[in-house]
């Protein structure tokens, strides 16, 4: 038969200011231009693993298995409270993709594409040395994963398609990931695009259909700030410009041309004993099932701050959390969220501990799949505009211009207060046999429209 695709294993690069300054408590200061790092470049600066295509095997043959690929690992920035690092804008390629399955008697499979860690910051571990900081440009990454197609059955079946799986942990996290960090010192950048979506390949088309799809594990990216590894010090900061994060999960197509299996991918602001200060944020995240790890795209707070001056502006496929916790403040001036399912106000990985208090959010447009349940009050300076597929809970809402609220079963409110206009719309309870039910405390309209 054809012969099977060579494996492509990414590199691993670490520019760092201070690379060994965390031991010994040394001092490094690094000044440079624009930095590219390529997936396409020559050895040793191509980084994204590629896997080989199968070969077409020969008359009566099957086609070659494509090559697995494995993305490398990126780390730019400081490693010491005291290290200075100063760029222009960087772009890396940290891509993983599979080689196609070869064509033949039956097609070869798809190689699997693994990916893995791209990270920029401030990696500080030791919290006591300090005025350290890392200062760049514009920042894009591009690390998703691809699995290869399988190769075409001419008389048989066609090769399974290769699966987009989380490859080998490094760095500070287990899952294949583009983070912008900040523990202890400042990390500054102008405008970040972070891609980390993950594709599984197509099956083959075999004589009798098509083959199954690979697989879409999800990956992640975002920013996390937090103080020093050794947990002294200041609180970690995160300062810039916009972020644009995107990890989207496509299965890879099968029978009828119905997609695999996809884990959602995952975007998120997380500042624990940190700072964010953005003036704009994008998000989107994307797959069939919830994340393998059962983490949801999310902003959170605690013992610090997140703070947004402009538009958030988020695509989930399922939940969305704000997670306020204990000394946390989110601040968000525009929410304008879509999501399948809800919002949750508690992580469920750590229940208990969520403080509603530490939300302010000045103007919400949320569209939902799913409930929304909310136990406190709500007091808004702008728009309060809220559809959702299920229910609608909450307590007292307070408006300093619009209350929109829409839902797909009932609706129960506290006293409702807004400058303009208030519009209430509930349908009939189908699973639970109700008729459409609307119960709220006091309406008051100052100038507008009940």
């Amino acid at each position: 038969g054809g012969g099977d695709g060579g494996d492509g294993v990414g590199g691993t690069i670490t520019v760092l200011a201070g690379l060994f300054g965390g031991p010994d408590g040394l001092t490094g200061i690094m000044r440079t231009g624009d930095i590219e790092i390529s997936e396409n470049a020559a050895a040793p600066l191509g980084l994204g693993g590629f896997g080989g295509a199968g070969a077409d095997g020969a008359a009566g043959q099957n086609g070659g298995d494509g090559g697995d690929a494995f993305a490398g690992v990126v780390r730019i920035g400081t490693n010491n409270g005291s290290s200075q690092f100063t760029a222009g804008n960087i772009t890396v390629g940290n891509r993983a993709i599979g080689g196609n399955g070869g064509d033949g008697e039956n097609g070869g499979n798809g190689g699997d594409a693994f990916g893995r860690q791209t990270a920029f910051g401030t990696f500080s571990q030791i919290g006591a040395n300090t005025g350290g900081s890392m200062t760049a440009g514009n920042i894009a990454v591009n690390g998703s994963g691809l699995g290869g197609d399988g190769g075409a059955g001419l008389n048989g079946t066609g090769g399974i398609g290769g699966d987009s799986l989380v490859g080998a942990p490094e760095l500070f996290t287990t899952t294949a990931s583009a983070f912008l960090i900040g523990y202890s010192n400042p990390f500054t950048f102008n405008d970040a695009v972070l891609i980390m979506d993950s594709t599984g390949g197509d099956g083959g088309i075999g004589t009798s259909g098509r083959a199954a799809g690979g697989i879409a594990a999800g990956f992640g990216g975002g920013i996390l700030s937090r103080r020093a590894t050794d947990e002294i010090g200041s609180n970690g900061q995160v300062f810039g410009n916009s972020l644009n994060a995107q990890a989207i999960s496509t299965g890879g197509l099968g029978a009828g041309d119905v997609a695999a299996a996809s884990n959602r991918g995952f975007v998120l602001l997380n500042a624990l004993d940190g700072n964010i200060l953005l003036n704009n944020v994008t998000f989107a995240d994307g797959g069939l099932a919830p994340n393998q790890d059962n983490i949801t795209s999310y902003i959170r707070s605690g013992n610090g701050f997140v703070q947004v001056t402009g538009l958030v502006d988020v695509d989930a496929a399922g939940d969305f959390g704000l997670f306020g916790l204990a000394g946390g403040d989110i601040d968000l001036a525009s929410l304008n969220l879509v999501a399948g399912g809800t919002i949750l106000f508690e992580d469920p990985r750590t229940p208990g501990v969520a403080n509603p208090d530490a939300l302010t959010i000045d103007e919400v447009n949320a569209v939902l799949g799913g409930d929304f349940i909310f136990a406190d009050d709500i007091e808004i300076g702008g728009n309060f505009n809220l559809t959702a597929g299920g229910r609608i809970q909450i307590g007292a809402i307070s408006s300093g211009t619009n209350i929109t609220l829409q839902a797909g079963r009932s609706i129960t409110t506290g006293n409702l207060l807004a400058a303009g206009n208030i519009s209430l719309t509930g349908m009939a309870d189908e699973i639970a046999g109700l008729p459409a039910n609307i119960l709220t405390g006091n309406i008051t309209s100052q100038s507008g429209l009940i």
